[in-house]
């Protein structure tokens, strides 16, 4: 069921299937620019996975990301304020490794690679 909460809304998951996850506003959710955290430095990352928060991004985070993780494997963003240009999405295309990118519900724009 719907939270009290009118900030609420339901998440990608709820959306699609029969869950019932929602997003509620940001004082309840990790609201953070993702540029802003040490994930750069981890080299070795194989998984990243912080879907249904309040994150943002900001411009080149995709590229900054692909250059930075060459063994990644999934990146699960959905559910967060992100706001990507999906041209960036290109910079992934020599991850042999990467099998999985989930970006729905995060305000994609542009046009993606193919």
């Amino acid at each position: 069921d719907c939270p009290e909460d009118l900030s609420c809304q339901p998440s990608f998951q709820t959306i699609v299937s029969d869950s019932t996850k929602y997003r509620c506003s940001h004082d309840k959710t990790w609201s953070e620019d993702l540029d802003s955290l040490p994930v750069f430095k981890w080299r070795n990352l194989e998984k990243f996975w912080v879907d249904a928060n309040a994150l943002r991004a900001s411009p080149g985070f995709l590229l900054r990301a692909a250059e930075a993780w060459p063994k990644l494997r999934t990146l699960d963003l959905y559910d967060n304020d992100l706001r990507l240009d999906a041209r960036e999405l290109s910079a992934f295309a020599g991850h042999s490794q990467l099998h999985q990118i989930q970006l729905q519900y995060t305000k994609l724009h542009g046009t993606v690679p193919t």
